[in-house]
């Protein structure tokens, strides 16, 4: 009988450095400025060119992520964000913050994430967003329902935490203008082994919730 060896837990999931993460560390480091700075804005100019899309905005989590995109959605107490029962607890946390009711639905098996026709059949009257989960970095195509969430004035907002660099045919994840989407920058999410951060890529379709809204700004 052949016996594996034990895996070593040290190892496990361990990141890949590519060589310039210590001297970007240690550039923040020596500037003294912890907060919103330069290296912020360039940050986040370099997440919009790498989505094609005019902006991109750099929040402290994925978590702060999820919970800014509901505000400016203009989601609010009384109304409900659909979203996928296998999930992390902080895409359900987000929707709490926000005073809206999480609306769980099941995922596709093939998948493990929502479909399309698992949307359609969660919808209420109190719907006010769809927030699906792109488990393990799947992209999640919703465009065959996108008119009709559209007439309804529901907003789709993209749990992406797992699936910066993804993409859906030739377009990548978060260069979809008729959604928001979030990613994160933790170790888990997968895209930055020294630090845990969010971004938000905002559509820039205006929303019934709130008539004002085409995007985020920085500043």
């Amino acid at each position: 009988m052949t016996v594996s060896a034990r895996p070593d837990g040290r190892r496990n999931a361990s990141p890949y450095l590519y060589g310039p993460e210590a001297e970007a560390i240690a550039r923040v480091l020596e500037g003294g400025q912890y907060g919103h700075t330069d290296i912020t804005e360039e940050f986040e100019r370099r997440i919009a060119d790498f989505l094609s899309v005019p902006d991109a905005v750099a929040v402290a989590s994925g978590t702060a992520a999820l919970h800014t995109a509901l505000l400016a959605a203009g989601i609010r107490p009384g109304r409900e964000v659909i979203v996928p029962s296998m999930t992390f607890c902080a895409t359900v946390q987000a929707i709490l913050a926000a005073g809206a009711t999480p609306r769980f639905v099941d995922i596709d098996p093939t998948t493990l994430c929502v479909s399309d026709q698992l949307v359609m059949d969660a919808l209420t009257d109190k719907t006010a967003a769809v927030m699906p989960v792109l488990f393990g970095g799947r992209p999640i195509d919703l465009s065959a329902i996108q008119e009709e969430l559209d007439e309804r004035g529901i907003v789709v907002i993209e749990d992406a935490a797992h699936a910066f660099g993804s993409r859906h045919d030739t377009r990548r994840v978060g260069a979809n203008e008729a959604v928001l989407t979030c990613f994160s920058f933790s170790p888990v999410g997968g895209a930055c082994p020294a630090a845990r951060h969010g971004a938000c890529a905002p559509g820039t379709a205006p929303r019934q919730h709130d008539s004002q809204h085409s995007g985020f700004r920085t500043g």
